[in-house]
């Protein structure tokens, strides 16, 4: 067990990162272009389906990844 301790940091670190990529960015991306394409309703419903779709997905992934990972 004390061989792994030099590696957690890194370990959840990585954990961290990997976790904002995923779902920290888009929904900045997310909010940033809530804002943007309030003034176009065609590109504003647009971004509400891709990004309940990405959110869809990345769940369904998530939960697969725990059941059969």
């Amino acid at each position: 067990m004390t061989l792994l301790m030099p590696m957690a940091p890194n370990t959840w670190l990585m954990g961290f990162e990997i976790f904002a990529l995923i779902l920290i960015v888009p929904t900045v991306m997310y909010f940033a272009g809530h804002r943007i394409l309030r003034p176009f309703p065609v590109l504003f419903n647009a971004l509400h389906w891709i990004f309940g779709a990405y959110m869809m997905y990345v769940f369904v992934a998530g939960v697969s990844t725990l059941m059969f990972g």
